[in-house]
């Protein structure tokens, strides 16, 4: 997941950190929001607790200021659930969300960023 967050932020991305489950993310929201403010590339993960599996969401935006949720699930994702603009990757373990533009990132009840439309 890591890399595919890399390789959608660009060249010179801040990585603004990994928030472990139930850890605060106030520090890595932060440097992910300013960065976004500043059109500058940055990714950030987050541990979030599943039912059955192991996930981590991430953001990645590159200097165009386009915004991407990737998602890593161990069980994998169904591809009959996805979106026109949804991509499967790593054997369906990885799917990555383009964020509507204009884009509207926003904390959710568990603590960490994603897109909003």
């Amino acid at each position: 997941m890591h890399g595919h967050l890399r390789t959608l932020a660009g060249e010179g991305a801040t990585d603004c950190g990994r928030v472990p489950l139930g850890e605060e993310s106030t520090a890595a929201n932060n440097c992910a929001l300013e960065g976004l403010q500043r059109k500058h590339p940055f990714i950030v993960r987050y541990d979030v607790q599943g039912l059955d599996s192991q996930l981590v969401v991430g953001l990645a935006a590159n200097t165009q200021g386009q915004v991407v949720v990737v998602k890593y699930d161990s069980e994998g994702w169904d591809p009959r659930d996805l979106r026109p603009a949804d991509k499967l990757a790593d054997d369906n373990h990885v799917l990555i969300n383009p964020c509507p533009v204009p884009t509207e990132i926003r904390k959710t009840k568990l603590g960490y960023l994603s897109c909003f439309e």
